[in-house]
């Protein structure tokens, strides 16, 4: 299905993949959501749901924001060092180069 961005019919938006996910799931329409997020969501993947690639590829950037003297709660507080280490990130907000991850 070849179908241009200005051709779709948005019906509805969402913040939460799960809200997207069981609509989509009682079969109200389609869901256009980041890849890997419906089976940690839906029942362990026993979900009629799947992941499509759009073709031709559609990326999006995502940013995570917070304030610089932000207190977190322990659970944020881990969550966000695990994010930075996923992305390699040091902690003056700098990407760390492949040479020195290793």
């Amino acid at each position: 299905m070849h179908v241009r961005p200005s051709g779709l019919h948005v019906a509805a938006t969402y913040n939460l993949i799960l809200n997207a996910a069981i609509l989509t799931d009682e079969k109200f329409g389609y869901t256009i959501g980041y890849d890997k997020l419906l089976d940690t969501v839906l029942d362990q993947g026993n979900s009629s749901l799947c992941f499509r690639p759009l073709d031709p590829v559609m990326e999006a950037e995502a940013v995570i924001i917070w304030k610089k003297y932000q207190i977190f709660s322990k659970a944020a507080d881990l969550f966000l060092q695990q994010l930075q280490k996923a992305l390699y990130i040091d902690q003056e907000g700098e990407t760390k180069s492949k040479e020195k991850r290793e």
